[in-house]
């Protein structure tokens, strides 16, 4: 890469310049790069490199046969890398660099166009819709003009003419000759304008077919002229002006007439039609039996009534009927007839189950059923619901004070009268009386004073308990026993009450 320029040892070598080459040990000149070669590293020590076709490499040439290529837009016409790069000419498409040959191998093929009007950058093929039948071509791409199509979809063949009525061909259609699309109409018959939009409530299958208002008993339900009217069925009205859904009968109402085109039908109380869209005369919805339009309006369901009803009548309103007091809904099922029951029983309203007996010691006293049953009063008794509550006789009593249970006979010692209640022992005579007659239907005596009936329940003659001699009644009522008299005193009478008699001084009680 240096030269002994001067042939003289003492000087120094001088470096060669780029794009030559120097040898070892050489004297000089430095020599320079020939055509067709590059310093391809910019190194003069090392070789030259020739370069191929597609470059352009003068005299003295440096850097890569790469960096040498020819230019896009440009190319090697000739296969000589002595020779500059020819520029081709718009029409042409020479995106890349380094291309070799003739400009006319670049030329834009039909269906293809130098869109940016520069060889330098590659052809554009041509859009569907347009065409492009010459070679060579610049500018944007021929669009098919209204009337017309790209039918093969293919941009290197000329467009073809459209014809017939029911077409809409606007510039730059592709394929088929279009119809006018469902939901549309070609009202002038001419393929250049659009195809006129149908209205909401009609129908058109699109081409040249006009819009159709919706046959009787259909409507455009989704309000799009492209789909099908559709038909209304039973429980439905056509809307107004056939555009929206099918309107369903409200709640309360009905079809009576299957008919579409008919208003709807306000059922009246006693009906239940709780749910829109229904069909048929309301005589189909009238409440039965068991079941009530509690809420008087048919717009709602019947409503099933409870046990302890009774409705056995269909299409009736208002709350459900109780069953009264005195009957019962013995089945628990509305649908039939309340039970009423017996006398001897007793059932309040709204009772179920089987009528109810009065309970044991209580009497039906006025046979309704429909009263509360008596219980019968202490000192009575009943064998029979339906009978009268009976008097304990004299001489019994109602020892449990239970009128489910017979009076008791007591003995004698007691006094029971008509109506006793009680045990018999707490009928007993009472202290200071006897039951003279042993008979316990008659009223104890009451003994007098100088007797001593001390304890209850006696029976004989008061004289039975008279106190004997040396005994007195001290505290003059017969309730309590004769006292002895004490040492000191005397009593030599029977019968006597009061104080003893005491010895008198100067006599004793020996």
């Amino acid at each position: 890469g240096t030269i002994d320029h001067d042939s003289n040892v003492t000087t120094p070598c001088v470096s060669c310049g780029v794009g030559s080459y120097a040898p070892p040990n050489t004297t000089g000149p430095c020599l320079p790069c020939l055509g067709a070669t590059t310093d391809h590293d910019n190194n003069p020590a090392t070789p030259c490199v020739p370069c191929g076709a597609g470059t352009f490499t003068p005299p003295n040439a440096s850097g890569t046969c790469l960096s040498l290529r020819c230019s896009p837009g440009t190319t090697d016409e000739d296969l000589n890398p002595l020779t500059a790069c020819v520029i081709c000419p718009i029409g042409t498409g020479l995106g890349v660099p380094g291309l070799t040959g003739s400009c006319s191998l670049y030329t834009c093929p039909i269906g293809w166009r130098d869109t940016d009007n520069n060889s330098a950058t590659n052809c554009t093929q041509c859009p569907a819709g347009t065409f492009e039948t010459q070679a060579g071509q610049w500018g944007s791409c021929n669009s098919c003009p209204a009337g017309w199509t790209d039918e093969d979809r293919n941009t290197a063949t000329p467009c073809v003419q459209c014809s017939g009525a029911g077409l809409f061909v606007p510039a730059g259609t592709v394929g088929n000759c279009p119809p006018c699309p469902a939901g549309t109409t070609d009202g002038d018959s001419n393929m250049l304008t659009p195809c006129d939009p149908c209205t909401a409530g009609t129908f058109s299958p699109g081409g040249t077919a006009p819009c159709a208002a919706c046959p009787t008993a259909t409507t455009d339900h989704d309000n799009n002229p492209a789909t099908a009217c559709m038909p209304c069925g039973a429980g439905t009205v056509v809307p107004t002006g056939a555009r929206g859904s099918c309107v369903p009968c409200t709640a309360g109402t009905t079809d009576d007439d299957f008919n579409p085109l008919t208003a709807c039908v306000t059922c009246p109380i006693g009906t239940g039609l709780g749910v829109p869209g229904l069909a048929g005369i309301c005589s189909l919805y009238t409440c039965p039996a068991g079941w009530r339009d509690t809420d008087n309006n048919s717009a709602t369901n019947c409503t099933q009534c409870p046990p302890g009803t009774g409705q056995v009548t269909a299409g009736q309103w208002g709350p459900c009927s109780v069953c009264p007091a005195g009957t019962t809904d013995h089945d628990s099922n509305a649908s039939t007839q309340c039970l009423s029951c017996s006398a001897g029983s007793f059932m309040p309203a709204n009772s179920t189950g089987p009528c109810v007996q009065c309970a044991a010691g209580t009497i039906d006293h006025d046979s309704n059923a429909a009263t509360p049953c008596v219980r019968c009063w202490a000192g009575s008794f009943t064998t029979s619901s339906t009978g009268s509550c009976v008097a304990c006789a004299a001489g019994t009593t109602d020892d449990d004070r239970n009128p489910a249970t017979a009076c008791v006979a007591c003995d004698p010692g007691t006094f029971a009268p008509v109506n006793a209640s009680g045990t018999c022992l707490s009928l007993r005579c009472a202290a200071g009386t006897i039951d003279e007659d042993s008979d316990p239907k008659t009223a104890c005596v009451v003994c007098p004073m100088g007797t001593g009936v001390g304890v209850p329940g006696l029976t004989g003659s008061c004289s039975l308990y008279t106190c004997p001699v040396g005994w007195r009644d001290t505290d003059s009522t017969a309730t309590t026993n004769c006292t002895q008299c004490p040492a000191g005193s005397f009593e030599t009478e029977a019968g006597q009450w009061g104080p003893c008699n005491a010895c008198p001084a100067g006599w004793t009680d020996l």
